[in-house]
């Protein structure tokens, strides 16, 4: 039988019990390992002069790039509570281009109001004002913040920085049937246009005038986008946010490889040398214990050959500590260059997963379920069955050993 010892009546170990006996002993190092991540995050790291200061820069750089793109009126980038987390998204299209649109109907309205009184509609320009290019958020960037800053307006060539806003960004992605245009002047819908773009919006309904209108206004916004990210002052103030950001990625990685350390003392290898079988908990759990060839313990070589394939499995706990207590951030540290590649912390652990899968598929295909770590280190577990009948052919044992691996089978 292949679950069977040639040399002892005791069975060797199920592939079930093997299972349970690793998915035991990795359950409890998760969760001692994320409950001790949880009280480093929330009470010992705050508590580091450095972790506190890579905070701060975080904060203070999130703070230079926000006020960056508000100074463009291009305000749609967000941290999060902490300052710890960008993202470089629209914070809310619909919104943004109806402030645009709310804007330029008020210029329409300021030329022509009793068309719009006759259509029923009375706007407070108080409180409503009127589009121009100090505040308009589609022209603004193209005709006054980048021509202050000085980016890329070569791009401009003879063009006055209003024409090239008109001919190369607004008429290029908004059909110029909608507007009026003047020379020197921003343009303005036509006010037909924009009656029933208001009527359309105090119904909350989307025509095909306010959907293109929409659309084009979302690509002109991103052409923006593209010119800010060439501007030497954001450069910078992203290049010092990502090594601020670095620095406490590091921070919490060294805390977690910590934890994970302690973990992995107390609760894997500690039971191996404080028991008399080194057996770990998961063992305890499934009655089961691990003899080398010859029905022994392991020697102290086994046992360190059998943790260093613990070590291995242990990368799902580690990842799944890391994900729950600490930033995403620590598994992008970068720890070093294979030729032009960087590997960092996350392909460290998707190579020892990689391992540790390949380790458990040599128990699910060979017959007598023997792991390479059972191979590589001449062990097997067996049952902690008491006083079994040995059949070695030495005959120079006592009853009530344990034996293992037939070396035949190896």
């Amino acid at each position: 039988m292949a679950n069977q010892s040639k040399y002892s009546s005791n069975p060797r170990q199920s592939l079930f019990r093997k299972i349970l006996s690793g998915l035991f002993d990795g359950t409890i190092v998760t969760l001692f390992g994320a409950i001790l991540s949880i009280i480093a995050v929330t009470s010992v790291l705050s508590s580091v002069p450095s972790f506190n200061e890579s905070t701060d820069d975080i904060q203070t750089q999130v703070e230079n790039i926000y006020g960056e793109y508000v100074s463009a009126k291009l305000a749609y980038f967000e941290a999060d509570e902490h300052g710890v987390e960008v993202k470089t998204k629209l914070k809310d299209t619909t919104y943004v281009f109806e402030r645009w649109i709310d804007k330029q109907i008020s210029l329409s309205y300021s030329y022509d109001p009793t068309a719009f009184t006759e259509a029923g509609i009375t706007i407070d320009t108080n409180l409503h004002p009127v589009a121009s290019l100090e505040n308009d958020e589609a022209s603004y960037f193209f005709t006054t913040y980048n021509v202050e800053k000085n980016i890329k307006t070569d791009l401009y060539g003879a063009k006055t920085p209003l024409d090239y806003f008109k001919e190369e960004q607004l008429f290029k992605n908004v059909s110029q049937d909608n507007f009026l245009d003047e020379a020197g002047a921003l343009p303005r819908l036509k006010t037909a246009k924009a009656i029933e773009l208001y009527t359309a919006i105090s119904k909350g309904e989307e025509t095909d005038l306010y959907t293109k209108l929409s659309e084009g206004f979302d690509k002109i916004n991103t052409n923006a986008f593209s010119l800010i990210r060439g501007y030497s002052v954001l450069i910078g103030y992203f290049d010092e946010y990502n090594a601020a950001y670095l620095s406490f990625a590091k921070i919490e990685l060294g805390a977690l490889l910590i934890i994970f350390a302690i973990s992995f003392l107390l609760l894997i290898i500690g039971p191996q040398v404080f028991t008399p079988d080194h057996v770990t908990f998961g063992n305890l759990v499934t009655k089961t214990r691990r003899i080398t060839s010859k029905g022994n313990n392991p020697s102290v070589g086994a046992l360190v050959g059998r943790n260093v394939f613990a070590l291995f499995r242990g990368a799902l706990p580690f990842f799944i500590m890391g994900v729950v207590a600490f930033d995403f951030q620590v598994f992008l540290v970068p720890l070093f260059p294979i030729g032009s590649l960087m590997v960092n912390v996350l392909v460290a652990v998707v190579i020892a997963l990689l391992v540790a899968l390949l380790n458990s598929g040599f128990e699910c295909f060979r017959k007598d379920h023997l792991s390479l770590e059972e191979i590589a280190t001449r062990t097997e577990l067996v049952t902690r069955e008491m006083d079994f009948e040995r059949k070695a052919e030495d005959g120079d044992v006592e009853r009530g050993d344990q034996i293992g691996i037939d070396k035949e089978s190896l």
